[in-house]
């Protein structure tokens, strides 16, 4: 779909044309963006498109193979939209709802007084607990805003019976977007003794899918959610400095710092800036504000690529 050089730099915002298209750039003003760029920005790979025009504004090494850590639970949770549904409850099994801090206590063995049962009868085994339910919405919302691992299992069993079953899904429903270069390995990201890669060019795609879905977006848009205790979004950072809407992030060693962006521009419009690799966690942010500067599609904060993380630097996902 979005085939391009290694390094595509079409155009800053401040020359968007009158009919919503950007001009082509010169040969030569690849290699100075480039040249101005990658000093600076430490993402291996990264991706600009504007939604509204179907056009990229930006790119490097847009199909630079990578592993996308946490990316992962966009289609997982994609494809619970699809085969899940809003209005009834799930039961959790015991396992699910204490990983979840969920599970209710168990009752006590009841004895029977010895004169009342003549001996003749054991104690009597305590009840089940009662089950443990959840909605789609809330396993959503648990994947998408604080990137919860469990509930992106709980998805899979319900969806699959397991994981392995699960991820050979989502490699099929990858290859049906136009991913070429995705293969999934687990519904969460976790690093897989199997190959689980994508390249940023995947995940464009992946995320412009997901923008199809209110209820997806809805999700990651939120802040925080509340989950016995306030969970707040892994992108929260972005969130209150910039007209940044989600959608999700990731980090594991191997992946490096990797996310997907959804920017709502106040005059031009929907942009979705894939990054993956940037150096560390507080790095990615600062990765994210140099591109997203640099096309003009954010002014920067007093503190921006100073103390980008302090205080906010999230455990995971």
């Amino acid at each position: 779909m979005f085939r391009t050089a290694t390094f595509i730099a079409v155009i800053c915002l401040c020359s968007f044309s009158a009919t919503g298209a950007y001009a082509q750039p010169r040969v030569d003003e690849s290699e100075y963006y480039k040249a101005r760029l990658v000093p600076r920005n430490t993402a291996k790979s990264f991706i600009v498109y504007h939604v509204d025009t179907e056009r990229i504004v930006a790119a490097l090494n847009p199909d630079y193979v990578n592993s996308i850590a946490s990316l992962a639970k966009m289609m997982t949770c994609l494809i619970a939209d699809e085969r899940l549904k809003y209005d009834i409850k799930y039961t959790l099994t015991q396992d699910e709802a204490k990983a979840l801090k969920l599970a209710q206590p168990q009752a006590k063995m009841s004895k029977k007084d010895p004169k009342e049962s003549g001996g003749l009868f054991p104690d009597e085994p305590p009840p089940p607990p009662p089950p443990v339910q959840m909605t789609l919405n809330q396993m959503i919302d648990l994947a998408m805003v604080p990137s919860n691992n469990t509930v992106c299992k709980i998805i899979a069993r319900l969806i699959d019976g397991d994981e392995s079953a699960f991820a050979n899904r989502m490699t099929t429903r990858a290859a049906e977007l136009g991913m070429e270069e995705s293969i999934y390995c687990n519904s969460t990201g976790l690093p897989s003794k199997f190959t689980q890669h994508s390249t940023a060019r995947d995940q464009l795609l992946l995320a412009l899918e997901v923008l199809k879905r209110p209820k997806l977006i809805e999700s990651a848009a939120k802040h925080s959610i509340f989950h016995l205790e306030q969970w707040d979004s892994t992108m929260l950072y972005l969130k209150e400095r910039y007209a940044v809407r989600g959608i999700k992030t990731g980090w594991t060693n191997a992946a490096g710092r990797c996310m997907a962006i959804l920017l709502e521009h106040p005059k031009h419009g929907r942009f979705v800036i894939v990054m993956l690799k940037s150096a560390s966690i507080p790095q990615g942010f600062v990765d994210a504000e140099i591109i997203m500067s640099r096309f003009g599609l954010i002014q920067l904060t007093p503190d921006a690529g100073i103390k980008p993380m302090e205080g906010k630097i999230p455990a995971s996902g």
